[in-house]
């Protein structure tokens, strides 16, 4: 049986449990002026609802027990923190600061919570809020039991039993994967089945691909299922890819029940004494917004329920009993951390006074239409691309996804835990996602702080591009229009003060003009970048990913690695928010195709972006360090007319002297470099304006 729960808003996050009396399932929706919690119960095929708290400024994560428990995160005037629900009605507060909480009972028949809290996990009895153990530098905790399983900067560990506050906890995934999202079971034979998704390793780094990894653990002793998963495929090329966000069902039998979700499908797996079965998918694969971990629970009769969210709201979904029994046969896992390889980092560009500092400024998670955590995307652009800032900018409002306040808090959280002034930065930021030309096309958002909010394409004081940058503005934000040549790039409502900057390239391919040896998606007259430059628009060039998570983005992108697809550079002393920020909006910035290429140019003493009033002739100072053999090197001006340098070499410096044409009242220049390994290199223009 499959079902779609009723809710007047927007619901997410469903967690459920069974109970001898009927099915519990716990969520999230938003319903314009607030959030609620929201508790259905089925009896036989029928739900009923009831609010468990309603209004709040932004809520998350709920957790439910079989009794009636129920536990979330909501925000306060002081900050986030957990409350508990029990059933007779009653209420227990957490400390200030604690949120994501999940649920469980120990071996003495205790309701326990535990959630995160200033760099650590904290659990608590849930009646009493008394703290009982602590996980420092741990992360999305999990319970079975005694036992406690989370995520620590990448790995998976598990405490068990969690009251023995000494015991050192067990590493259970190791380096150089990359891992996040655990789920947790007890066995019907008392064993531990614990399961996340984790980068595959190529070349001695975390590779693109990810897929689920389950450990079965008896005391201190760390086992696999024996044998292969059939439907592990870590090249897919097409728009389902990868298999993440794992939850756990055990049988009464012994055997085990994976749900988990593809980039754009949910499956479900059996493991039992004879192995791992098919997977199988639970819909149809259609490109859109899912929800990321599924909910699932063992109802009283022995038939599986699983609770996700779809595009079209929070399914739920019964199965008949798993025929097949334990015990799951394993073999012994003997690992330990590797020394892996580390991305080769080349000195700091610096030209006229300022370095050059690298970022994507546009990428998703499965926040939206991406994949893997919203730490995950942090994390590889930190460590595994060595890049100096980032922005993770999931859409707002697209294919079955709203972002609600408690989801864009969460978010903001993470882009604050990952930020660190002076090494690695990361701005707050979303994609408003309205129509395709002729309609406003996608921009991407960008906050100077956070609790600045999402203008959403669904409230009518936002729908128009034209409202969107008058709101950005008055906010002190900017808006960055991308593939323009594919959805558009709304120049009517063109505002050089917060569209201050245009991404030319992407996974997508590249905009500056039709025809780009790059290549790109989408033909729309009008749109590409030169020809509004040409018009008198006046904008500065980024580029970023627009990654999802794909290989090869599902066939469109023309590298392998779409994350390298596209990178924008800022120059500026320190790579900080507030020094990125303003390199973006004064368009001291440029754009790469994914190298980290050194570009530096100047105009009568001033930087790129600048727009200079002059009579005459002015020198132009162009200092570049390519990442292979620069081939060619192009002063563009208007018209698309260029001024060709051959350097052969990866570094040097060229000066030339520009000047308007004696009929032109402005012009703009710019420079493009082109390298002999593919790669390419645009300067946000500079503008001369007859006096």
């Amino acid at each position: 049986m499959r079902q779609v729960l009723a809710d007047p808003g927007y619901a997410r996050e469903a967690a459920v449990a069974a109970a001898a009396d009927g099915t519990l399932c716990a969520y999230v929706s938003w319903r314009g002026a607030g959030e609620s919690v929201v508790l259905q119960r089925r009896s036989d095929a029928a739900w009923s609802s009831s609010v468990v708290r309603s209004g709040r400024k932004a809520i998350r994560r709920p957790a439910v027990l079989p009794n009636g428990t129920v536990a979330w995160s909501e925000a306060s005037p002081a900050g986030s923190r957990v409350i508990v629900q029990l059933p007779g009605g009653q209420r227990a507060r957490m400390p200030i600061g604690s949120a994501a909480p999940t649920l469980g009972v120990d071996s003495a028949g205790r309701a326990i919570v535990a959630f995160e809290r200033r760099g650590a996990v904290e659990l608590r009895d849930a009646a009493s809020a008394r703290l009982l153990a602590k996980a420092p530098g741990a992360t999305d905790p999990v319970l079975a039991g005694d036992a406690l399983a989370y995520e620590s900067d990448g790995r998976i560990f598990l405490l068990w039993p969690w009251q023995l506050a000494r015991r050192r906890p067990l590493a259970l995934s190791t380096r150089p994967a990359v891992a996040a999202s655990p789920a947790i079971a007890r066995l019907a034979d008392g064993r531990l089945a614990i399961a996340w998704h984790e980068s595959n390793v190529a070349e001695g780094l975390p590779d693109l691909p990810r897929w689920v990894s389950l450990r079965i653990v008896d005391g201190d002793d760390v086992a696999e299922p024996r044998g292969p998963m059939p439907g592990r495929d870590l090249e897919k090329r097409g728009e389902d890819q990868g298999l993440e966000f794992p939850e756990l069902v055990p049988t009464p039998g012994g055997g085990l029940v994976l749900f988990a979700r593809g980039s754009h499908c949910f499956y479900r797996q059996e493991l039992s004494a004879s192995g791992w079965g098919d997977l199988v998918a639970l819909s149809d694969v259609a490109w859109g917004c899912r929800g990321r971990r599924p909910s699932g629970c063992l109802l009283p009769d022995g038939r599986l329920l699983v609770a996700r969210r779809e595009r079209e709201g929070i399914v739920v979904e019964d199965f008949a009993a798993p025929a097949g029994r334990g015990p799951i046969p394993v073999r012994t896992v003997r690992s330990a951390d590797v020394v892996h390889a580390r991305p080769p980092t080349a000195p700091r560009f610096s030209a006229h006074g300022l370095s050059a500092f690298f970022g994507d400024l546009h990428m998703h998670s499965a926040h939206s239409d991406g994949t893997g955590t919203a730490a995950e995307r942090y994390r590889a652009s930190r460590d595994r691309y060595r890049d100096d800032f980032a922005a993770l900018t999931d859409h707002e409002s697209f294919l079955g996804k709203r972002t609600g306040p408690g989801e864009w808090s969460f978010l903001e959280d993470v882009a604050d835990r990952f930020h660190e002034p002076g090494r690695f930065a990361t701005l707050f930021a979303y994609e408003w996602t309205a129509r395709m030309h002729p309609g406003p096309g996608h921009k991407v958002v960008y906050w100077p702080r956070r609790g600045l909010g999402v203008l959403s394409r669904d409230d009518p004081k936002s729908r128009e591009g034209k409202d969107l940058l008058a709101l950005v503005r008055r906010k002190g934000g900017l808006a960055f229009p991308h593939h323009v040549g594919w959805t558009g790039a709304d120049t009517a409502s063109h505002d050089p003060r917060v569209q201050s900057c245009w991404e030319i390239c992407s996974c997508h391919g590249c905009y500056e003009h039709k025809g780009h040896p790059i290549g790109h998606r989408g033909e729309l007259a009008g749109q590409f970048v030169r020809e509004n430059l040409d018009s008198g628009l006046r904008f500065g060039f980024v580029a970023a990913s627009d990654g999802h998570g794909l290989l090869w983005h599902h066939g469109i992108s023309r590298k392998r690695d779409p994350f390298r697809t596209g990178l924008a550079g800022v120059l500026a002393k320190h790579p900080t928010r507030a020094a990125i920020f303003d390199a973006l909006r004064r368009r001291r910035c440029y754009a790469t195709s994914g190298a980290k290429i050194g570009l530096s140019v100047r105009a009568g003493g001033r930087p790129m972006g600048s727009e200079i009033r002059a009579s005459g002739p002015l020198v132009f100072e162009v200092r570049f360090r390519g990442t292979a053999r620069v081939d060619r090197l192009e002063v563009v001006t208007t018209g698309g007319r260029t001024m060709d340098f051959e350097p052969s070499t990866d570094r040097g410096a060229v000066r030339l002297a520009v000047a308007l044409d004696p009929d032109a009242n402005w012009a703009y220049f710019y420079v493009r470099l082109a390298q002999e390994d593919g790669e390419w290199a645009w300067s946000s223009p500079i503008w001369l304006d007859r006096p």
